[in-house]
């Protein structure tokens, strides 16, 4: 069998201080790669990096107006050619030489829809930290989708779109795009592709290296993020309600696992927001009435006694006040 070929879609906007070690970190990897950089719209010197970059052959560049990562990353998959497509983002990299154990995982299961990675975080000062959790591979590879999507919701896993290599046929034929203008858009992809995938592979050691610094989306904070994943868990709801019996229930843990994520960061932000987030809840409770309830602590115990809408704005409120007494 012919070299596989990895496309490798890299959303780019302002990031001229990582964008250049991003690219050649999979230029230097020791297999088939092309580079799609799509730069959106940005107003520093990311876009002139990026087109010096392509002269080298495997790398093309595609200058867009700002719209966001979700069209960024759609826009890649459209120029895309390879066998594999994965996602990286501008300000990370891959660790050297890892994607040849990813290839190898390719060949050795028959070229699986995808393949499950993990990934490190390293900071600027090069400390390296592997936060991301253990996986097990033997519970994911040739595995069934049902039996794969029941080990996930056993594991705290992380749903981010940078750790799969998907097929480039089947992510096609799937429709698997971003939802363009939402934030916490990898927590609606990503379940999406897991239902829709049906054969498996995984790579136990990370070859994803994330760039943790001020400006990184990881470390940004703002209410949007909070109301963006209410809509995806309002989406994953009418999948639960519409998908058969082995990915509803999937579905519905995603539902939950959003919700409980939400309310409990209500206590950052003020009184109105986080009643916009109690009444997103109380929404999606109408058809599920467990939501929140087995929730730990104050939040679990206001939900069972008030309901979502009253009992996650009592919680929000306890904590702030906590704090401010722990202070």
């Amino acid at each position: 069998m012919e070299q596989l070929t990895f496309s490798i879609v890299i959303p780019a906007y302002n990031n001229e201080k990582y964008v250049e070690q991003c690219v050649q970190s999979v230029l230097k990897q020791p297999v088939k790669v092309e580079v799609v950089i799509v730069d959106d719209g940005s107003t520093d010197g990311t876009g002139e990096i990026c087109d010096a970059l392509a002269d080298e052959d495997r790398v093309t560049v595609i200058h867009q107006t700002n719209q966001g990562l979700s069209a960024a990353r759609n826009e890649g998959i459209r120029r895309a050619t390879g066998d594999y497509v994965a996602f990286l983002d501008s300000d990370d990299f891959y660790f050297e030489g890892k994607l040849a154990e990813i290839e190898r995982a390719i060949m050795d299961h028959n070229m699986p829809d995808l393949v499950i990675g993990r990934f490190a975080e390293t900071f600027e000062s090069g400390e390296i930290h592997i936060d991301d959790i253990e996986i097990d591979g033997a519970q994911i590879t040739g595995k069934t989708t049902a039996e794969v999507l029941d080990y996930l919701q056993s594991i705290p896993f992380i749903y981010a779109a940078v750790r799969y290599f998907v097929k480039r046929e089947f992510l096609l034929a799937n429709e698997l795009f971003f939802r363009p203008r939402i934030l916490h858009e990898d927590e609606l992809w990503t379940p999406q592709l897991l239902c829709a995938a049906s054969s498996f592979a995984c790579v136990e050691t990370p070859f994803y290296g994330t760039t943790t610094h001020e400006g990184s989306i990881m470390n940004s904070r703002n209410f949007k993020k909070l109301r963006d994943r209410m809509e995806v868990a309002a989406i994953l709801q009418e999948k639960q309600f519409s998908e058969r019996q082995e990915f509803a229930d999937f579905y519905r843990f995603r539902v939950h696992a959003l919700c409980y994520s939400a309310a409990t960061e209500c206590a950052a932000f003020s009184a109105k927001e986080a009643a916009q987030i109690a009444s997103a809840c109380a929404e999606l409770a109408k058809r599920d009435r467990a939501i929140l309830k087995d929730a730990p602590g104050a939040l679990g115990l206001f939900v069972k006694l008030f309901g979502c809408n009253v009992g996650i704005r009592m919680a929000a409120k306890y904590v702030k006040t906590a704090r401010a007494v722990r202070k």
